[in-house]
């Protein structure tokens, strides 16, 4: 009924999502998802923008066929392979594997005539996993320990990585925390305000929701 559980993070002198402002977190949430969705639309920009600076080269006609350009210059196979190329390899920031995945990039545009083009590096701060462990308690206060390892999928050879051994939240602050478990089913504003019509104290409760719902992982957090 009660869950203990303990994580913290190599650096805890960075700003952590925990202890930001509800606007710092939402500002924080819509970087992530426009990065993401930034990862490969910038392929396509990139292509779009090469073959429009050698066509102004060479004629004058601004009637530009866009979606002849775009369906020449891209496929549906192209990005398919890049993205199951760019999800194979976990590459956390700073790590050897996020340094690959730069130079896998660099050549994907150098494939499409950029030639020139660098990679820079940079000193920042990051969160990293330390440590976490979650327990059950029963009504006799006796603990159990809980697997926290999310279980390898047959034939995906993806999900066979060490990382999922590692539950934790970036940017979440370090330190203890123990409360009574609550299903929040999608945390959707309007499952918080159905189980507060219900009578539910919902003040220091750990709560469980689903994935899905038409909603980002962050926004659940934010939500709550």
């Amino acid at each position: 009924k009660i869950l203990g559980s303990n994580m913290a993070t190599e650096n805890s002198d960075i700003p952590m999502l925990g202890t930001a402002s509800p606007q710092e977190r939402k500002r924080y949430i819509r970087v992530r998802i426009f990065a993401a969705c930034s990862l490969i639309f910038i392929l396509v920009l990139v292509i779009v923008l090469t073959n429009l600076t050698s066509s102004s080269d060479s004629s004058s006609d601004d009637s530009t066929d866009w979606q002849s350009l775009i369906l020449s210059t891209t496929s549906a196979e192209g990005a398919r392979n890049n993205s199951k190329y760019m999800t194979s390899i976990p590459h956390i920031l700073g790590t050897e594997n996020n340094t690959i995945m730069g130079r896998y990039f660099e050549q994907q545009l150098q494939s499409m005539g950029i030639i020139n083009t660098t990679i820079q590096t940079h000193t920042v701060n990051v969160s990293r996993y330390n440590n976490a462990e979650a327990y059950m308690f029963d009504s006799d206060d006796q603990s159990i320990a809980l697997n926290l390892s999310e279980a390898a999928i047959p034939g995906d050879p993806t999900s066979y990585t060490s990382l999922r051994h590692q539950a934790f939240l970036g940017w979440a602050t370090n330190g203890d925390i123990t409360g009574n478990l609550l299903y929040v089913n999608y945390a959707h504003r309007s499952d918080f305000q159905a189980l507060q019509s219900l009578g539910i104290n919902l003040t220091g409760a750990i709560g469980i929701a689903r994935y899905g719902g038409g909603m980002f992982r962050g926004v659940k957090a934010d939500q709550a």
